[in-house]
C-alpha cells in the first residue's frame, strides 16, 4: 500500500504547483441561483388630460417616472428578494434600498457561481418601459393626450384614426410670433370692429380642405431643423414655412359679443391643422389682428375628455400606476 503524504509535504508540494481547482464550493461560499426573469412589461394604450403649461414630452416622463418604479419593485421582488440574515455574502447590505440589494448580489453571483452554473437563464438588466405620445399639445392647450406603452407605443395609431376636436379662444386687437398668448406681440390693432355676423361668415371659408400656413413656432423640420429653433434664432419667417392642404370638417362659434374681443369655437377637423393659424388667418381675413388665448382638445380618434385620467386631482393627489392600468386598453 502507497504511504500517505504527510501535510507538510502537501504545503510545500502547493507552493510549487498550485492544486486543481475543486468542483465543489468551500462551506463559506454562497451560491446564489440564477433568479427567473422580470414579469412580462405591460402594453397598451390611455389618454391623460394634459395640464396647462405641460409639454407633451413633460407628460411622457411623468408616466414612464411611474410605471419605471412600479415595474422595478415588482420585478425586485422576483430577482432579488432580500437578502436573509444568515448570508454569508461579504458585501454588506445594511441602509442599501432594493436596487443597491440586487446589484450587490450581481456582483456576489459573479464571484461565488461554481463551475459549470448556466448564466443564460439569469436576466442580469430590467428592461426600460417605452411610453410615447400620440399627437403634441402645446405647452399652454390642455385635453386629451393620447399615450402608448411598451408595443402600444407602434398600435396606439389604429386608436388615433378620425378626427380631432378642439376648443379654442381668439381674440381680437394683436397677434404675436408664436401666435398665442405666450408669444412677443409683433402686431396691434386697437380699432377693430368685428361683428358676429362678419366672423360667422369668414368661419364658414375655413371649413373642407383649406391651405393652411403652419407657425413659425411648431416642431415641423426644414432641412432636418425644427422651426422653433429657427425661429428663436432668427433664421426664419412666416413665409418661408411652405402651405399645407388639411382638412377641417366643421367650425361653430360658441360665443361672440358684437363689439367684443374675444370668441370661442368649436373645431372637428384632421390631423396635422394649426388652430393657432386658423385663428390668425380669421382675423387677417376680416381686416384685423388675432391670438389664440386657450385651446382645449375634446377629442382624439377613440378617446375624449371622459376617458381621459388626470395627471394631477384637484386634492393633489398623484398619478398612480394603478389609475394608468384601470383605463389602460391592452394590445
Amino acid at each position: 500500500m502507497r504511504p500517505l503524504r504527510s501535510t507538510r509535504a502537501l504545503c510545500s508540494s502547493s507552493s510549487s504547483s498550485p492544486p486543481s481547482p475543486s468542483p465543489f464550493p468551500s462551506p463559506t461560499t454562497k451560491i446564489i441561483q440564477p433568479r427567473p426573469l422580470p414579469p412580462p412589461l405591460i402594453n397598451g394604450v390611455f389618454s391623460v388630460y394634459k395640464p396647462f403649461n405641460w409639454t407633451s414630452q413633460d407628460v411622457v416622463a411623468r408616466v414612464k417616472g411611474v410605471l419605471n418604479a412600479s415595474y422595478r419593485a415588482s420585478a425586485l421582488a422576483l430577482v432579488a428578494p432580500p437578502l436573509s440574515s444568515s448570508s454569508t455574502s461579504t458585501s454588506p447590505t445594511d441602509g442599501l434600498n432594493p436596487q443597491q440589494v440586487w446589484q450587490q448580489e450581481r456582483k456576489s453571483m459573479r464571484r461565488t457561481l461554481a463551475d459549470g452554473l448556466n448564466l443564460q437563464n439569469y436576466n442580469g438588466k430590467l428592461p426600460k418601459v417605452k411610453v410615447g405620445h400620440g399627437g403634441t399639445l402645446d405647452p399652454f392647450a390642455t385635453g386629451v393626450l393620447v399615450i402608448g406603452i411598451n408595443s402600444g407605443t407602434k398600435a396606439m395609431a389604429s386608436y388615433l384614426n378620425g378626427t380631432k376636436s378642439y376648443t379654442a379662444v381668439g381674440k381680437f386687437g394683436s397677434e404675436t410670433d408664436t401666435l398665442d398668448l405666450q408669444g412677443k406681440v409683433v402686431k396691434t390693432d386697437d380699432g377693430f370692429d368685428v361683428s358676429r355676423e362678419a366672423l360667422e361668415k369668414v368661419l364658414k371659408n375655413y371649413v373642407g380642405e383649406i391651405e393652411q400656413r403652419p407657425p413659425i413656432y411648431s416642431a415641423l423640420k426644414k432641412n432636418g431643423r425644427k422651426l422653433y429653433d429657427l425661429a428663436r434664432k432668427g433664421e426664419i419667417e412666416e413665409n418661408d414655412v411652405p402651405m399645407r392642404s388639411v382638412t377641417i370638417h366643421s367650425i361653430e362659434l360658441l360665443e361672440f359679443a358684437n363689439g367684443g374681443d374675444t370668441f370661442k369655437l368649436s373645431i372637428e377637423c384632421g390631423g396635422g391643422v394649426y388652430i393657432r393659424s386658423l385663428i390668425r388667418d380669421v382675423g387677417r381675413e376680416l381686416g384685423t389682428v388675432a391670438n389664440m388665448v386657450a385651446l382645449e382638445r375634446s377629442k382624439q380618434g377613440v378617446f375624449d375628455l371622459d376617458s381621459c385620467i388626470m395627471m394631477e386631482t384637484e386634492l393633489g393627489e398623484k398619478l398612480t400606476e394603478a389609475t394608468i392600468y384601470d383605463s389602460l386598453i391592452a394590445v
